[in-house]
């Protein structure tokens, strides 16, 4: 999919932009599905329409199979974790007060 993004002059620096952007559109389906409220997630074509007007629809379709897949591995990964910073996000997270990820 990639060489698919770039004819369409889609580069690295837009792919990283269009990651935050997403993440930040579908916080509530990602704390839903964290917290049990929600079995399967429900993510939307739009924000992918929006970011990228310019890709056809067979395009989004595919950016949004791939977003999904990578978020239900992602997700897969923090269910189990024992940090829980997203499930827990208003708590402390002693990780971060780890000396390993400072200079």
């Amino acid at each position: 999919m990639r060489k698919r993004l770039e004819k369409k002059r889609v580069k690295e620096k837009d792919i990283a932009e269009f990651c935050i952007y997403y993440a930040k559109q579908i916080e509530r389906p990602i704390l839903d599905k964290l917290s049990g409220e929600a079995g399967d997630m429900v993510l939307s074509y739009h924000p992918i329409e929006e970011f990228f007007p310019f890709l056809s629809d067979k395009l989004v379709d595919d950016v949004l199979i791939v977003a999904g897949k990578s978020w239900e591995e992602l997700l897969e990964m923090c269910a189990r974790c024992p940090t829980r910073c997203i499930s827990e996000k208003e708590e402390k997270v002693s990780m971060f007060d780890d000396p390993f990820y400072y200079e």
